[in-house]
């Protein structure tokens, strides 16, 4: 997770943005870690639509951002890397259909 963002007060919030992009990448270094948003999104008013961008490969990652209650997801590499782009779309889905599913369980 980056250091700044513990102490993070992005401008948008105080302009009261319908919409916030987490990059989930630090340009600095270039790692990619799925804490940032998890870190920020509890930080976000519910109002606010919240995508995740980055790092999302695995249905595991899909389930785990719709638990966080992220809106929408920008995911690149996997389906860029992926021998079967619909096969994996398929499988990303399913990721958050199971997260769904098990909250309807709760």
């Amino acid at each position: 997770m980056r250091r700044d963002c513990a102490e993070w007060h992005h401008p948008a919030l105080a302009l009261h943005s319908r919409l916030i992009g987490v990059n989930n990448r630090d340009l600095s270094t270039f790692n990619v870690s799925l804490s940032t948003i998890t870190m920020l999104r509890p930080r976000i008013p519910s109002r606010v639509t919240v995508v995740a961008e980055s790092g999302i490969h695995t249905p595991e990652n899909v389930a785990h951002l719709a638990a966080l209650k992220v809106n929408a997801m920008l995911v690149g590499e996997a389906l860029v890397t992926a021998e079967d782009t619909a096969s994996k779309v398929r499988e990303l889905v399913e990721g958050q259909r199971s997260e769904v599913k098990r909250q309807k369980s709760v």
